[in-house]
């Protein structure tokens, strides 16, 4: 009769780690579900199908300086302001720069991008490359 060899306490503790990985991860695809589920009940962030798109006061990204000045203006009216504001808020990341990261290119294009910095200083001594001053912008960064 063979005998009983008992686990090592290695086994034991891998064992109880697979165990609560594997509980995690179902948790993880309950909560991922949950979270579709109230998504689609909200119709947060579908601008197609169920018209959002004519709600929202802009087209997003901003793909011109055209469109960004325009931009400027609508949001200088509070309720298009506070419905641009939900945009940006349910773009998620894991850190703060990846949320960033996302949310600036759902409002600009990297094209757009490419033609503004922080403080609008030239990149040479030409004038031509002289970029558009972000900070000055009254209302886009607010979001």
């Amino acid at each position: 009769m063979p005998q009983f060899q008992r686990p090592s306490p290695e086994d034991v503790a891998m064992q109880k780690l697979l165990t609560a990985v594997t509980e995690l991860s179902k948790e993880v695809k309950d909560l991922r579900e949950e979270f579709r589920q109230y998504v689609h009940s909200c119709k947060c962030g579908q601008t197609d199908s169920v018209g959002l798109a004519s709600l929202e006061p802009l087209e997003l990204p901003l793909q011109t300086m055209e469109a960004l000045d325009r931009a400027e203006e609508t949001l200088q009216n509070g309720p298009n302001r506070q419905k641009m504001t939900a945009r940006p808020a349910i773009i998620g990341g894991t850190t703060l720069e990846v949320r960033v990261r996302r949310m600036m290119a759902n409002l600009l294009t990297n094209e757009l991008a490419s033609g503004l910095n922080w403080a609008g200083k030239k990149q040479g001594k030409e004038q031509a490359k002289q970029k558009r001053p972000f900070k000055d912008l009254a209302h886009i960064y607010v979001w």
